[in-house]
């Protein structure tokens, strides 16, 4: 060598591996001391990632070389003495054992030839030759060095120089290690597809120098973490199967005991010559005459302390282990950690007993703490978060005086996120958070002291005080949510979090890795934005938008560039099929502030429009004299900010969202696509009403406020002063037309003026018909948006994005075509229906170890968690949860919505009518009337409060009556004796009694009223369709309007979870007498499902009533439930008169055989209970008092045991009863499933005596329907359940509740639901119970007609048609039913039980009831007064299909 020669300026003129080894070690060593945000950090990366090329762009050339040349010497060299058939043999023979040389990964590995061999068969083939070179992503993400040539890269001979074996790499570990990090540093630096080649190097070096399969196999994993996060699938499916099997196996098990048999043994070693060594001591000590613990002391210090310090040679954990021979059980520790993160946890699991078992017996302290820390983050995942704490605290300890600042903050995270997510703990937020304040002080104390690392430590503190925002908004929205503080105190609390985030935000930025600063920015900008929406201040809250924006555009900016950085790094083009993290997290940070800037965009819109209607509404005097006052406005300093804002939303806003799309395109995620479709079709049809001169009449009817206009300017007004104008102009054109004859002239200024009205007129009227015509351009552009957004998001199962779209496709279309707009709106009420049920899924499934289903959501939210980054959702793993759930879990199943949405209304048989009740997302909006959050949460809180009195009254007055029934039952036998007849009644109301049930009735009303304040008149129209005009009705009597008009339509009110906790039955506008029975439901999507089952809708090419050819019997059920379901509305008459003709008699009774086995044939395809098959449990704990006289179990005996019902129905039925005993969870299960209907008589809350997760998990769709007649409190049973909900969280309880009840029954697919909506008293459940199976029994009604029996009781059949019924000639039933029973029984019966109910709902509201005599006048107000005026009526409702039907035939 020159040593005046100039020193090399390119990584081409380097050609000696040992050189840029030494080089690779060297710039990675330079971008570990550096600082992540300078410069020369990512100087030292690229450096770096050059010599890792250059390495392969010297060594594969020179080894094809060096291939070439030894073959040749092989041929040269071959012996030429075999010629014969041993020659043949031995020729043979070593081609044979070359190809097997090649093809096995691992040279020195001959017992693994068998299991390596037939997995090579399905390599892909390689791409290019021996020497190629990859050059793009896709290429390296496939790619591993040849055997061949690693074969040539070992001999020196051959390649001195340029080769990869241990000549030039003397210590491949050490080159091993540095590789590993810079592998991290890369992926931390958004710089991942550079990492690839790196992987490939760690590839070649584990296979060939270092010869471990777990370390090759951790290089795989990263490689397949590597091209997931790309999203490279094939990049993925290569690594996964040069991977193979990732549990260990027999040969390394047997390898790693052998291990520790010698380690046993070389310790056992040990002992015995320190045994030797202080018998020797002790000799020598005698002989000297001096006391042995002297010279043992001695001893020890001459040689460093003996035991002790072993043990911290154990435990220091210096370079030298790391860098040294490759230890199985940390290459597992490695292993474990990806698989975790992978979500493979069985897996995981495996190799983390096997180190914990290693290390412990080895004594290896720091591998021991990893790998409870990892058993840690395991259970974290698992939502063990007790068994995680108590594995991260051992972790800590075993961690005292060697751990880095990293594993100290890793050990802290997972405390804390463990302390958070203990769902046990009633306060465990608080516990979190207070965990994550006194870390944060612990290492912000650290920095002060170890100022050398001060950058590495400020980072750390920066992410702990984003977790502390994080958990101070969870805990300030939850408190919120359970109305535990007011809305300025959780306002205070979100500005601590904003403070916390702003502080970690500057750290962060500065730090090593942007996607925890992109977190931070998200964070900020939500709690900015939850800000917002809880300002007091119409100015607050416009300033905390503005802020948000701002935040979410700095956001955008540190995004951009990453990616620019990304994009630079390597050839033109290459990223044009790959999608890094960080576009995907630019993408998302587009979207955010997409998403703001079109909620300042609206709020300005809506602005604009109200002006523009009042303005309209101004005379053109008021308009001129306004103008001539006008002052040019000063504005302030943010409402500069605003207008700035707002004036560049629209273009600000429609540029992120198409640089999102683009960078999300080229292999991205298609949920991210569809949101980015989604927010331009937003921002177009805003644009849209921005431009439309015309006010969206069809949705604003009902919101233009005409005592909003200035006084004089009305309607009318208006019209007047255009006529006027109209008469001026008139008036000026016959003068025009006179000047002629009369020679009078216009004077000029006069004729000057009108043409200048009419030009500005005619101005106006062009400007308007331009705007007009561009609002519809944006509107057509909006809606195809939106309907492609709308179909790749139902496709990718991305709710979210399904549902935002359906509400702005909603908006374009509604105005326009009533029929889509429907489609719309059950769609959007679909998809947030859907997410409510998932909400409430994972919160009854939140243990994962309860069910399959429970781990796999678990497992599919974990990797939704980290998608943004690591793309876990595209993995294969959450293909197969996905899959799996849908085949195995029928809730799942309940809360995914069907891709032919549209289509489930031609199915659904015409009899049922719906009536869709929505809120907005945002509460602002029910079925397009104007409303406010606000205001639905004083409604919901005047219920809940409703309900809360009712059940402190109830309470009250049962134990009172049951305190008066002992006393005088005490005073009977005291004077009477024992046996004396009892006189008197027990249940005498007392005055106190009577003014409490006055007050609730009085309180009822007024929810009522305020119900019907609220979304009546979103239902007058509704109201106006269904009920006659009372200009055209003739008063006729009760008799003749039932002959007239059949009650055989049912009605089924689509609502939200928000609206179903009022009381939605009691309102006038759902009460008319074409209407037979009333029923709830959430979505349109579970009315279908529960009609037809799931099969079909789950289909993946077809539609709402497709279904494949293996569903037959889901074809005739659909088939009959269309066909013969009955008529009613509109299009259904037909319908009606064929169903009437194939039922018009009670099945099995009085009919011929064949018509018989039809009709039995008919019931069975239809919607039915078969009533012999009937589960119950009754009253499980025997919670009433002896002298209860409405006892639950005497009276439930009493009803089934009635000579008319033990003939026919009852015989069969099977249940628990609390003298029996207690049933436990099991029996509950059991019941549930083995029965086609299922009865609940007793105290308390049901779900109170089943898990709510039991009955998530159950697939009930057998059992047709499920009466709960609970809620109601003895002293016994209160005091039995408030032992047991005093160590419930909120949300346990809120699971209990009637509208949480209704959606895990849908969850399990009950097709329909009878509970409670406020508690009651044992006479009412007595009475309803009653009255509910005789209706549906001897009364032969459909459930739905029962239930709307309760809420109308003068549809009931009267003394005459029951004499009609008894005659011999059989009454025609309801349209859709079958009767069964004795006919004329069944009158009584339904007569008794309702002057029954009648005398008891009419003495417990306090109000009289009486029923109108058989053929006097009632009108349509009375009744439904009569019907408002009981609220213990409105206490029962039914949720699902109405047309459940009883029958004795078996399936």
């Amino acid at each position: 060598a020159n040593p005046s020669a100039k020193p090399v300026a390119s990584f081409s003129a380097l050609f000696n591996a040992r050189q840029l080894d030494n080089l690779l070690r060297c710039f990675c060593l330079l971008a570990r001391l550096t600082t992540p945000a300078s410069p020369a950090h990512r100087h030292a990366l690229h450096a770096a990632h050059a010599c890792v090329l250059r390495l392969f762009q010297v060594a594969l050339p020179a080894g094809l070389t060096a291939t070439r040349e030894a073959a040749k010497t092989k041929v040269e060299e071959k012996p030429g003495g075999g010629g014969g058939k041993g020659g043949k043999g031995g020729k043979g023979g070593g081609k044979e054992k070359e190809e097997l040389t090649s093809m096995i990964g691992f040279a020195g590995a001959d017992r693994a030839a068998k299991s390596v061999i037939e997995p090579q068969k399905e390599k892909p083939k390689r791409k290019g030759g021996l020497d190629f070179v990859p050059q793009t992503t896709e290429d390296w993400a496939t790619y591993d060095v040849p055997d061949e040539l690693l074969e040539v890269f070992r001999r020196q001979d051959l390649m001195p120089a340029a080769g990869l074996g241990r000549h030039n790499i003397a210590k491949p570990t050490i080159t091993l290690y540095y590789c590993r990090l810079l592998t991290e540093k890369l992926r931390n630096s958004g710089l991942s597809h550079l990492s690839l080649p790196v992987l490939a190097l760690q590839d070649c070096l584990t296979r060939d120098l270092c010869k471990s399969r777990p370390a090759n196999c951790l290089v795989h994993l990263t490689a397949m973490d590597v091209c997931l996060e790309l999203n490279l699938h094939k990049g993925v499916e290569f690594h996964e199967f040069c991977a193979g099997e990732l549990a260990p196996g027999v040969d390394e098990l047997t390898e790693n005991r052998k291990m520790l048999v010698q380690w046993r043994e070389r310790r056992a070693q040990v002992r015995r010559e320190e045994a030797r060594a202080r018998e020797t001591l002790a000799e020598l000590a005698r002989e000297l005459g001096r006391d042995p613990a002297e010279l043992t002391a001695a001893a020890g210090a001459v040689h460093g302390g003996g035991g002790d310090a072993e043990d911290d040679s154990l435990a220091g954990g210096h370079l030298g282990e790391q860098l040294g021979e490759l230890q199985l059980h940390t290459q597992w520790l490695e292993m474990a950690r990806l698989l975790t993160e992978q979500a493979q946890y069985q897996t995981a699991r495996l190799l983390l007993r096997e180190v914990q078992l290693t290390a412990s017996e080895i004594g290896d302290r720091r591998c021991l703490a990893g790998a409870l820390q990892e058993l840690g983050r395991l259970a974290l995942r698992e939502k063990q978060f007790g068994q995680a704490a108590q594995c991260v605290r051992q972790a800590q300890a075993m961690m005292q005086g060697w751990a880095s600042e990293e594993d100290w903050f890793l050990s802290c995270q997972l405390l804390i996120e463990a302390t958070a997510g203990d769902y046990t703990k009633k306060d465990a937020l608080s516990r979190a958070k207070t965990e994550a304040l006194r870390s944060i002080a612990v290492f912000e104390e650290l920095g002060r002291q170890r100022s050398n690392k001060a950058s590495l430590i400020d980072f750390l503190v920066g992410r702990l005080e984003l977790l502390f925002g994080r958990l101070q908004i969870a805990w300030a929205l939850d408190r919120l949510s359970q109305r535990l503080c007011s809305r300025g105190r959780a306002h205070r609390w979100l500005e601590v979090a904003r403070r916390f985030l702003h502080c970690g935000l500057e750290r962060l930025t500065n730090g090593r890795d942007f996607r925890h600063a992109l977190e931070c920015f998200q964070q900020l900008g939500t709690c900015q934005m939850e800000m917002s929406r809880l300002a007091s201040d119409e100015e607050g809250k416009r300033q905390m938008l503005v802020d948000a924006a701002s935040c979410f555009r700095a956001a955008t900016r540190y995004a951009e560039a990453f990616v620019a950085d990304a994009q630079t790094s390597g050839p033109p083009g290459d990223l044009r099929k790959v999608c890094p993290p960080a576009h995907r997290l630019a993408a998302a940070a587009k979207l955010s502030l997409a998403d703001c800037l079109l909620q300042l965009l609206e709020i300005q819109v809506d602005e604009e429009r109200t002006q523009a209607e009042l303005q309209l509404a101004k005379s053109a005097d008021t308009k001129a004299v306004e103008e001539f006052v006008q002052e040019t406005p000063r504005l302030t300093e943010s409402q500069s900010a605003w207008m700035s804002k707002v004036r560049l939303a629209f273009d600000l806003a429609v540029g992120q969202l198409q640089d999102a799309h683009s960078l999300s395109a080229p292999g991205g995620p298609l949920p991210t696509r569809a949101h980015s479709l989604a927010l331009i079709g937003r921002a177009l049809r805003l644009l849209a009403s921005r431009l439309d001169p015309d006010s969206p009449a069809q949705w604003r009817l009902l919101d233009i406020d005409p005592s909003a206009w200035p006084a004089g300017d009305s309607g009318d007004t208006a019209a007047a002063a255009a006529a006027g104008t109209d008469a001026e102009v008139a008036e000026e054109a016959g003068e025009d037309k006179d000047s002629s004859a009369t020679a009078v002239k216009t004077p000029p200024l006069v004729a000057a003026a009108a043409r200048e009205r009419e030009a500005k007129a005619a101005r106006r009227t062009r400007q308007a018909w331009t705007a007009f015509q561009r609002s519809r351009d944006r509107l057509a552009q909006a809606t195809e948006v939106l309907q492609q957004a709308q179909t790749v998001a139902l496709h990718k199962d991305a709710l979210d994005v399904a549902s935002q779209a359906s509400q702005e496709l909603l908006e374009c279309i509604g105005q326009f075509d009533l029929s889509i707009a429907w489609q719309q709106l059950t769609l959007h009420q679909s998809c947030e229906t859907a997410k409510q049920l998932r909400r409430t899924l994972r919160l009854a499934l939140r243990d994962s170890n309860l069910s399959e289903t429970a781990a796999l959501i678990n497992q599919l939210d974990n990797l939704e968690a980290e998608a943004a980054f690591c793309n876990g959702l595209q993995s294969r793993v959450a293909a197969a949860a996905r899959d799996t759930l849908r085949r195995i879990s029928l809730a799942w199943r309940q809360s995914c919505v069907d891709h032919a949405h549209q289509d489930i209304g031609k199915s659904l048989p015409p009899f049922l009518g719906f009536l869709a009740l929505q809120h907005s997302p945002d509460c602002r909006f029910v079925l397009r009337r104007d409303t406010s959050k606000e205001r639905l949460e004083r409604l919901l809180d005047e219920v809940r409060d409703f309900k809360s009195e009712v059940g402190t009254l109830v309470l009250k007055h049962e134990y009172q009556r049951s305190q008066a029934a002992k006393q005088k039952r005490m005073l009977e036998a005291i004077t009477a004796g024992v046996d004396g007849e009892r006189s008197g009644s027990a249940n005498q109301l007392t005055e106190e009694h009577k003014a409490d049930l006055e007050l609730l009735q009085t309180w009822f009303a007024r929810l009522v009223a305020d119900t019907a304040e609220y979304i009546g008149p979103a239902l007058h129209r509704f109201e106006r369709l269904n009920r006659p005009s009372s200009a055209t009705t003739v008063s006729t009597s009760r008799r003749e309007q039932q002959q007239q008009q059949q009650p055989d339509d049912c009605l089924v009110l689509l609502i939200d979870p928000n609206l179903a906790e009022l009381p939605l039955e009691a309102l006038q506008q759902l009460h008319f007498d074409s209407l037979s029975g009333m029923s709830r439901d959430f979505s349109l999507q579970l009315v279908a499902r529960r009609l037809f089952g799931s099969k079909h809708l789950l289909d993946e090419d077809g539609g709402a009533g497709g279904g494949t050819g293996d569903d037959e019997e889901d074809d005739d059920q659909r088939a009959a439930a269309v066909g013969g379901g009955g008529g009613g509305g509109a299009g259904g008459k037909a319908g009606k008169d064929k169903a009437s003709k194939a039922i018009s008699r009670i099945p099995g009774c009085a009919m011929p055989a064949r018509s018989r086995a039809r009709s039995s044939r008919w019931c069975a395809r239809f919607l039915q209970d078969t009533w012999p098959h009937i589960r119950h449990v009754v009253d499980p704990y025997l919670d009433c008092a002896e002298t209860e006289q409405w006892k639950p179990l005497d009276q439930f005996r009493a009803m089934m045991e009635r000579p008319e019902r033990a003939q026919q129905f009852t015989p069969r039925w099977l249940g628990v009863t609390g003298d029996d005993h207690a049933p436990s969870v099991g029996e509950y299960e059991v019941y549930l499933r083995e029965g086609t209907g299922f009865i609940f008589y007793g105290m308390e809350r049901f779900l109170a005596h089943v898990p709510p997760h039991a009955v998530a998990s159950l697939g009930l769709t057998d059992c047709r329907l499920v009466a709960l007649f609970d809620m109601a409190q003895t002293s016994q049973s209160f005091l039995r359940q408030s032992k047991i909900d005093v160590v419930k969280r909120s949300d346990q309880l809120r699971l209990e509740k009637p509208v949480e009840t209704a959606l895990l029954m849908t969850l399990a697919g009950v097709p329909a639901l009878c509970c409670h909506q406020w508690a009651s008293t044992l006479k009412e459940n007595a009475s309803r119970l009653g009255t509910f199976l005789a209706d549906v029994l001897e009364g032969g009604k459909t459930v739905g007609q029962a239930v709307n029996f309760v809420y109308e009781p003068y549809k009931r059949a009267n003394p005459e048609d029951a004499a009609a019924a008894a005659s011999d000639e059989p009454a025609a039933p309801a349209t859709g039913e079958a009767i069964n029973g004795d006919a004329a029984a069944a009158a009584a019966e339904c007569s008794m039980a309702l002057q029954d109910a009648a005398t008891a709902t009419g003495a417990d509201a306090g109000t009289a009831m009486t029923e109108t005599p058989a053929g006097a006048a009632a009108t349509d107000g009375f009744e439904a007064d009569a019907a408002a005026a009981n609220r213990t009526s409105f206490n029962m409702i039914l949720y699902g299909l109405p047309n459940i039907l009883v029958t004795l035939i078996d399936k």
